[in-house]
C-alpha cells in the first residue's frame, strides 16, 4: 500500500527547547518519580480536559509538594521552542514531491497557541493537537483519529515521533512509523517504503 500521508510529531522532531518543566524540576528539588508522575500528568492535560489551574492543583494533592504558580503559569515560561532547519526542509520536500505532510502532536492550548502565533504549524496542511481530539498518543483513538480526518487507509500513513511508545502505537494501528532521530535518518526510511527516490 502506498504512503500519501506524512505525519510528524512536533515537540522533539519538529522543534528543540520545547520542556517547560525542567526549571521546575531544579527550583523545587523534584526527584525522578515525581518528574515521571509530573510528565504522565502533562500527556493526561494534552487530552484538553484540565486547565493549568487543575493541573497544578492534582499535582499537589498526589504529591504533597507545595508548588507556588507564578503569575502566567510555569508551563508557558521559558516556552520558546525552536524549528529544527533540516526537518522543516523535509517537511517542504515531501510537499513538493506532492505528498499531503500534517503534524500529528500531543500538546496542550497554551502551547498550541504558541506555535499559532510563532507560525511554526504553518508548513503543515494540517494540525491533529490532542487537546482539541481530546484523544493522546498512544493510545489508538489518537491515530484512527489522523487516519479518518485524513480519509486513507492505515497504511498509506507514514508518522515518526521521537518517542519509542508512540511509535509502537502507531505501528499497532496499522501505520508505517519510526522513531526519529534525525531528518536524514527518517528521509532514509522514507525512501525504504517509496516516498522519495532512492
Amino acid at each position: 500500500m502506498a504512503v500519501k500521508v506524512v505525519a510528524f510529531d512536533m515537540g522533539g522532531v519538529m522543534v528543540r527547547s520545547f520542556d517547560t518543566l525542567l526549571p521546575i524540576f531544579a527550583q523545587y528539588h523534584i526527584g525522578k518519580p515525581d518528574q515521571e508522575l509530573m510528565y504522565q500528568m502533562l500527556n493526561e492535560m494534552c487530552r484538553g480536559l484540565w486547565s493549568e489551574e487543575d493541573f497544578w492543583r492534582l499535582y499537589v494533592e498526589r504529591t504533597g509538594i507545595k508548588i507556588q504558580v507564578p503569575e502566567g503559569g510555569w508551563l508557558l515560561r521559558g516556552f520558546e521552542p525552536r524549528l529544527d532547519q533540516e526537518t522543516v526542509d523535509l517537511v517542504f520536500h515531501l510537499k513538493q514531491a506532492g505528498y499531503r505532510v500534517v503534524c500529528a502532536t500531543n500538546t496542550i492550548s497554551i502551547h498550541y497557541a504558541w506555535h499559532i502565533a510563532h507560525g511554526q504549524y504553518a508548513m503543515f496542511d494540517k494540525v491533529y493537537a490532542s487537546h482539541l481530539m481530546h484523544e493522546v498518543k498512544p493510545e489508538a483513538g489518537f491515530y484512527k483519529a489522523v487516519v479518518a480526518g485524513e480519509g486513507v487507509q492505515a497504511g498509506e500513513v507514514f508518522f515518526c515521533d521521537d518517542n519509542q511508545i508512540n511509535v509502537d502505537g502507531a505501528r499497532k494501528c496499522g501505520l508505517y512509523a519510526e522513531r526519529y532521530v534525525s531528518a536524514g535518518q527518517i528521509q532514509e526510511e522514507l525512501k525504504k517504503v517509496g516516498v522519495l527516490p532512492c
